[in-house]
């Protein structure tokens, strides 16, 4: 095992034994104070669990107990039938307020029923703002346009 860098602590190797001393900003700390460190390393062959570990010349957690474990191996996606276009047959959303202020103006009878998006910039917009439709009232809508289908 090799570390080949590392941050928040002055780091020393010698063979497998890892030493981490503190940087000079981050020595001296109030009373339930933390500070932290981090590095980074590399090894081959087997990386086997330390069998000793000290904080302040006391020994710790060597009990051997349980390390990270891998990851399960994925399992292969579903099978099924490819679809080239996945939104086909899909059913969309015209945002009501929307509609109506395009049908008001001239000529926007034309687009005022072609789905649109909704844009939430801010908490305040999910409860609705200045009179305006909120999440739920859209989402309503939404299952009412829907309707059986």
């Amino acid at each position: 095992q090799k570390v080949t860098n590392g941050w928040n602590a002055k780091i020393s190797q010698s063979g497998a034994a890892v030493t981490a001393a503190n940087e000079s900003y981050n020595g001296t700390l109030a009373t339930g104070g933390s500070v932290g460190f981090g590095f980074q390393g590399t090894y081959s062959g087997s990386n086997a669990i330390p069998a000793t570990f000290t904080l302040d010349g006391v020994t710790c957690n060597v009990d051997g107990g349980g390390g990270p474990t891998d990851p399960p191996d994925p399992t292969d996606p579903p099978t099924g039938t490819r679809v080239d276009n996945p939104y086909s047959g899909a059913k969309v959303y015209v945002n009501p307020e929307w509609s109506a202020k395009a049908a008001a103006e001239p000529g926007g009878s034309r687009i005022a029923n072609q789905p649109t998006g909704v844009w939430l910039d801010r908490i305040a917009a999910i409860e609705g703002v200045r009179d305006g439709m909120g999440l739920r009232d859209h989402l309503d809508e939404a299952l009412r346009q829907k309707g059986s289908g």
